[in-house]
């Protein structure tokens, strides 16, 4: 069954390679919460070497990416993997509630 972005169940909301890695972006609100098949997707998307997780707020989102962008040049020496400790949107650090709010408000 096809979510509000037209992705199968499970499919993260945005997928696109950036500086050569495959990356997923899951969007929710700052109370939103993943569904057991995106956990399960998630997982095997790291697993298999892609970054991503989990984003409540646009800073979130640009701190993940500048961590990609910082890594971009020992991962092109040491080859294609997860970066070290990068599991989810969420290890970025928690946004603050001005920013979920002003997150929440865009349309």
């Amino acid at each position: 069954v096809p979510n509000s972005r037209g992705n199968p169940e499970g499919v993260p909301d945005i997928r696109f390679a950036y500086l050569g890695r495959p990356v997923f972006l899951e969007l929710k609100t700052c109370t939103g919460k993943t569904t057991t098949a995106q956990d399960q997707d998630h997982e095997r998307r790291l697993l298999d070497g892609w970054q991503g997780g989990v984003f409540r707020s646009i800073p979130e989102v640009k701190a993940f990416l500048d961590k990609i962008e910082q890594d971009a040049i020992p991962a092109a020496v040491a080859g294609p993997g997860p970066l070290a400790g990068q599991k989810t949107g969420a290890d970025m650090g928690s946004p603050s509630n001005a920013s979920c709010a002003k997150l929440e408000g865009v349309q």
